[in-house]
């Protein structure tokens, strides 16, 4: 008789096909899949209501500490929260893991009995789990055969879809712990405990879980990600698509392409208001990427990056993806990466909507409020200080939003650029802070269709500014348009989504019909890159560019010896302790708290204008009046968007003497450590009188 314990994969294929047709076994099977999804529940109940218990015990805790006027101890919040994580170990140990080897015990002797190959009682880790994949499973001969076996193990062995939820859900219990001011506050721990057995599938054999696991790897889609490889550089850019698996294989072939940048700060995660419209998903093939800095796209830190490398970026994509030409959407600052793209890559773009066009280099109030905000974002030294440093940023590119999106942009700063990722936010900043101009020549040589859609009164991206872009770019047919909305805000496409989608619908429906079939480049990608990095050389005067690597984006940098020394330097200085730097998130990765759940109610908070306001008749009703609430925030003066307004003073575009002057201090002005600082000693007007902080607005003012 052949041992079955030693079946190879040839072997046991033939004794799978047959057991697979015969109802008996078919029924044992199913007998196992039921006792097993009986136990799970059976444990998941029994776990239920420790939960509840605790949930009871905390909950009467919480009525005793109030009926006596004063909150749950420290002693008393971790007695709860250790008693319950001891119990939770207790069930753990002598319910659920002993109940569990005894089912696999008995589904293995039971498996043996039906003949199974390669199954049969074990308690070695070997025994039970699949070390790998045998080489005679990657044979493609055997791949006909094996799916045709797979199809039908998949009605057998396949778990059902709430068996499966059943299996991988993690539960929050509720707790007691300390929030960050000393309090007693509700929280919640989570404990994952997962009851998947530690066999693949118990009911299934070694190979026939071979099987499922090919199946698995087969269709899984690709990943979001476009590598851009060379010698000097590594980069993986992140994108998504409309399509229904995510991937550009899924573009309607009869509908044009529309390629979206993200706004500034964010990610592509925020272009939802573009996806989620119908006038835009339906009539377009949409594609959105993140920059190689935002997102998650990864990147090797380098000091040679600017708007010429993002636009090359933005090129190897499409070669890479063989992405048609395509309509482009980009805001704010990558209005100008979007225009270097159009001059370097002509063929590839068929029309430029450009919102909030920022100006060519940053306007000084706007340079130096950023300066400022850097340190204090990146070196704040509580949750308080870091909510000061996203309120600034707020106040000036999302002044008018509604409170609840303001609560998801900071939590998105909280979770992506806190003061621990200051590397991240600096490199970010570096773009905006130390970008350059483009030339009348190199806007000469954009000949597509140019939307351009402007905030009326932005005090970071003036409509003068786009009015000068609009007339520099003399070969766009028929002239740049110009759209102005009536709004100050700088985010344009998230703010006043729907007026931006629908001006930008109706300006691309306007432009001739456009295929998206993904076909191979007509040219090699070093060839194409080469004939740009000739064109660039040109444009900057420099030959030098020409004898560059064309297969690395970084080729087509252009920043100077001393930015791209600065840059580096300043990577490795906001490197330094950034293992000790502040975490504004919860242990389970979320936000401690909402923006909006902050306690903002000192005379000394700033408005929404940069000055603080106190009202007589609210003062004398909360102190006069018991009955009215002394926490109620006070009702601030709003400037109507009719009347002039200080943010609105016009302010100069910095030149490269302050940029290269701000490097300089950027990499020597750095907040002291807890151990340099000294204590102002004397009257409250000598300390106001020795702070030079001021906040992001007062700058807007100067």
């Amino acid at each position: 008789r052949q041992d079955l314990r030693a079946c190879t994969f040839q072997q046991a294929l033939p004794h799978l096909a047959r057991l697979s047709e015969d109802p008996e076994f078919v029924q044992a099977l199913t007998a196992m899949r039921t006792e097993q999804a009986e136990l799970e529940r059976q444990l998941w109940h029994e776990r239920r209501e420790i939960q509840q218990k605790h949930e009871d015990r905390v909950k009467t805790a919480r009525t005793k500490a109030s009926i006596i006027g004063a909150g749950l101890t420290q002693y008393e919040a971790d007695a709860l929260t250790d008693s319950f994580r001891a119990e939770l170990l207790k069930f753990d140990r002598e319910r659920v893991l002993p109940a569990w080897d005894g089912l696999v015990t008995k589904q293995q002797v039971a498996l043996e009995a039906l003949g199974v190959p390669a199954m049969f009682p074990s308690t070695q880790p070997p025994d039970r789990e699949v070390r790998g994949m045998p080489a005679i499973f990657r044979d493609p001969s055997y791949l006909d055969l094996g799916l045709a076996l797979l199809r039908r193990l998949r009605r057998i062995f396949a778990l059902s879809e709430a068996n499966a939820r059943l299996m991988d859900k993690s539960r929050a219990s509720p707790g007691v712990a300390r929030n960050h001011k000393g309090g007693v506050a509700r929280a919640w721990h989570t404990r994952h405990i997962s009851l998947r057995p530690r066999t693949a599938l118990l009911s299934c054999s070694a190979h026939a879980r071979y099987l499922l696991l090919l199946l698995t790897l087969r269709a899984r889609p690709a990943m979001p990600y476009v590598d851009l490889v060379s010698s000097d550089d590594y980069a993986a850019i992140s994108y998504a698509t409309n399509a229904p698996a995510g991937t550009v294989g899924g573009f309607d072939p009869e509908k044009p392409t529309l390629v979206i940048l993200h706004p500034l700060f964010l990610d592509s995660t925020w272009t939802h208001p573009q996806f989620d419209d119908p006038r835009l998903n339906g009539n377009f093939n949409i594609i959105v990427f993140d920059t190689r800095t935002t997102g998650k796209s990864l990147y090797r830190p380098t000091g040679r990056h600017d708007l010429w490398v993002a636009a090359a970026d933005l090129a190897h994509c499409f070669y890479h993806l063989r992405l048609p030409p395509a309509h482009i959407l980009a805001p704010e600052l990558h209005s100008w990466t979007a225009l270097r793209f159009a001059t370097l890559f002509p063929e590839l773009c068929l029309s430029l909507t450009l919102c909030n066009v920022s100006p060519q280099t940053e306007l000084k109030s706007v340079f130096d409020a950023l300066e400022e905000l850097a340190h204090l974002w990146c070196y704040a030294e509580d949750l308080e200080s870091f909510e000061t440093a996203c309120r600034e940023l707020v106040n000036s590119y999302a002044m008018d939003a509604h409170p609840d999106v303001i609560d998801e942009l900071v939590a998105f700063w909280e979770v992506h650029y806190p003061p621990f990722r200051r590397t991240h936010v600096i490199t970010n900043l570096n773009l905006v802070l130390n970008r350059t101009p483009m030339s009348a020549d190199e806007l000469a040589n954009v000949r597509c269709p140019v939307l351009i859609i402007q905030a009326e009164r932005s005090a970071t991206h003036p409509l003068e500014h786009a009015q000068q872009l609009r007339n520099l770019l003399v070969n766009v047919p028929g002239g740049a348009q110009l759209f102005t909305v009536k709004t100050t805000h700088g985010y344009l496409t998230l703010l006043s989504a729907s007026i931006v989608n629908q001006v930008t619908n109706k300006f691309l429906t306007r432009q001739p019909p456009a295929r998206s079939d993904l076909k191979e480049p007509e040219m090699l990608l070093a060839d194409r890159m080469k004939i740009a990095l000739d064109q660039l050389a040109e444009f900057r005067d420099d030959p030098s560019i020409s004898e560059r690597d064309p297969a690395s984006p970084l080729s087509f940098c252009c920043v100077t010896e001393e930015v791209r020394k600065s840059q580096e330097e300043l990577f490795q200085i906001y490197s330094e302790g950034i293992q000790s730097a502040l975490s504004p998130l919860a242990p389970d990765g979320r936000p401690l708290r909402k923006y909006s759940e902050r306690k903002d109610e000192h005379w000394l908070d700033s408005s929404t204008d940069g000055f603080s306001y106190a009202s007589a008749k609210q003062l004398t009703d909360r102190f006069l009046d018991p009955s009215k609430n002394r926490r109620r925030e006070a009702r601030r003066p709003t400037i109507p968007l009719e009347n002039d307004s200080p943010l609105f003073v016009p302010s100069e575009p910095v030149t490269q003497e302050v940029q290269q002057v701000a490097r300089i201090r950027r990499a020597t002005v750095l907040p002291q450590s807890p151990a340099d600082k000294h204590v102002i000693k004397g009257s409250m007007a000598k300390v106001i009188a020795s702070g030079t902080g001021t906040s992001l607005q007062r700058r807007l003012l100067r």
